[in-house]
C-alpha cells in the first residue's frame, strides 16, 4: 500500500495514518454490503488506532489477472 502514497507530500507525513484511512476506505467498498463497515464502526475506526481493522476482500472490479 505504501506505493500508493504520493511521494511529495512530505517526509512529515504520518504513513501510518494513511494506511489505516486507505484501509479503510477498501472496507467500505467492499463488493458484498454485509461486509461493509457502517457509518457508525468507520468513525470509530477513524477516531481510534487501538481498534484492529479486517483484511477487505478482494475489490470486485479488479480482474483475475491484476
Amino acid at each position: 500500500m505504501e506505493e500508493m502514497i504520493d511521494k511529495d507530500m512530505g517526509e512529515d507525513t504520518d504513513k501510518q495514518e494513511m494506511k489505516r484511512v486507505m484501509q479503510i476506505g477498501l472496507l467500505c467498498t467492499q463488493e458484498s454490503p454485509q461486509l461493509r463497515p457502517t457509518m457508525s464502526k468507520v468513525i470509530q475506526m477513524v477516531s481510534s488506532t487501538d481498534i484492529v481493522l479486517p483484511t477487505p476482500t478482494k475489490p470486485p472490479f479488479l480482474h483475475d489477472s491484476m
